[in-house]
């Protein structure tokens, strides 16, 4: 069941740390360790500044990162996965353990610590785990001829980690092999504590698919928030997008397979941001759409360029609730998580004005983009927003939350955050607008 609320959230930021330098950096994705520790992945080009830590340079292109950030906001360790081309760090997930898992894209070679893997093609997925002082545990890594990339992990109650993203053509995955049915198609993975495959699915249909983004419940099923244009079948009855992609939410047992899908769309593509699953299997997504988003017998119109919305389901697939905001510009919802309490913590980027109701009547800095954070309860109302940001273009890619509703937010930011102890852009040339940095800011509850 769910926990009572004890109330009197602000959602307060409370410290932020900056990682970059002079070249485009990203966080992609942040995790608390059961420790209060919070994790983040991303990746980053030429040198890169991590606090105290000092700096990093990649082995080439870009290289992944994942950094360990104590409860007091002092970076604690940095790893940097790497190799002569581009890597990618898009996904993060910690077990009860304390075990890290980093996923993303490499090409060429990658180390990993003393690891090193070599691609199949052009750019191959990977998994790689770290112990809870950075020290390198294992790497796995497939691929085919074509791209193919993990973009989304969650942990298991066993020890192990679910994998989600996307490949083309024949992939092997352990003992058998994965074959496309036309473009890219999406694949789940469950890898066990020691990063082996215990089983492989792969979903799809005419053109492209891919799950973006993937949360495991209390008994152990899996949620997926996936894209799919075309016809595609995610185990279940064949789903057919509006236009562009749509969105699918899915739900698999914890061999993998199909339980339910529920799917989203309009006209255009839309946006898959976050999943996320409360202790009562209640499973929540943000994201965003343009013009229309038609949901069975409900339908939403986009204010502008594109609208934030954040969704709940029951955990047998019925909707619960849709909330939408957006102004005329660029307005995208990310990660989402959700408390013991049943609510639900979303970020992204909003531009210019938007309304989140009440006193909540936002509008961003010069006009440019902006970190929002929402936090809604079980019923869909909203209990806080927050905005980070200042005159550039800023925006909130992951989020997560602790055992006591506590929030962590990463994404990007230039120039400066303004917080109680603001941040700064790492190397920022004083006569233009300097490249992204990655950003990590934890709130109250």
């Amino acid at each position: 069941p769910l926990a009572a609320d004890p109330g009197g959230a602000t959602g307060t930021p409370q410290w932020g740390v900056g990682f970059g330098g002079a070249a485009s950096d990203i966080a992609r994705g942040v995790a608390f360790g059961p420790d209060g520790t919070i994790y983040v992945a991303g990746d980053f080009e030429d040198a890169a500044t991590f606090g105290s830590l000092g700096e990093r340079t990649s082995a080439g292109k870009s290289d992944a990162f994942v950094a360990a950030i104590g409860a007091d906001g002092k970076p604690a360790w940095v790893k940097t996965l790497g190799g002569p081309n581009e890597e990618s760090g898009d996904a993060i997930a910690v077990g009860a353990d304390g075990t890290i898992a980093v996923g993303g894209l490499f090409s060429d070679t990658m180390k990993v610590d003393a690891i090193e893997a070599r691609s199949n093609g052009s750019d191959d997925l990977y998994v790689a785990a770290y112990a809870p002082d950075g020290a390198a545990k294992w790497l796995w890594t497939t691929g085919g001829k074509a791209s193919d990339t993990t973009l989304a992990l969650a942990a298991t109650a066993d020890g192990g980690f679910v994998a989600g993203g996307a490949f083309f053509g024949t992939v092997p995955f352990g003992t058998g092999e994965l074959t496309a049915i036309a473009r890219e198609e999406a694949f789940l993975v469950k890898l066990d504590s020691g990063g082996n495959v215990a089983w492989a699915r792969s979903f799809g249909g005419d053109l492209d698919d891919r799950i973006v983004k993937v949360a495991v419940d209390p008994q152990g099923s899996i949620v997926a928030l996936a894209l799919f244009q075309g016809k595609a079948s995610f185990g279940g009855e064949q789903l057919e997008s509006a236009g562009g992609f749509d969105l699918a939410v899915v739900k698999f047992d914890a061999e993998g397979h199909h339980l339910w899908s529920h799917r989203l769309g309009g006209a255009f593509d839309e946006v898959a941001g976050g999943i996320a699953v409360d202790v009562a299997g209640n499973v929540a997504i943000s994201g965003a759409f343009d013009d229309k988003l038609v949901d069975g017998d409900q339908t939403f119109t986009s204010n502008g360029e594109s609208d934030i919305l954040v969704a709940r389901f029951t955990p047998d697939g019925a909707r619960s609730w849709i909330r939408t905001w957006g102004g005329r510009r660029e307005d995208v919802g990310q990660g989402a998580a959700a408390d013991a309490a049943g609510n639900i913590i979303a970020t992204g980027w909003f531009q210019q004005k938007v309304d989140f109701g009440g006193p909540y009547k936002l509008e961003s800095n010069d006009l440019n983009k902006d970190v929002v954070v929402v936090k809604l309860d079980a019923a869909g109302q909203v209990v806080w927003v927050q905005t980070l940001g200042d005159h550039d273009h800023d925006q909130g890619r992951a989020v997560a939350v602790d055992a006591a509703g506590d929030v962590a937010v990463a994404g990007i930011f230039r120039f400066h955050m303004k917080l109680p102890t603001p941040i700064e852009s790492v190397h920022a040339p004083a006569e233009r607008a300097p490249k992204a940095d990655a950003f990590v800011v934890r709130l109250a509850r």
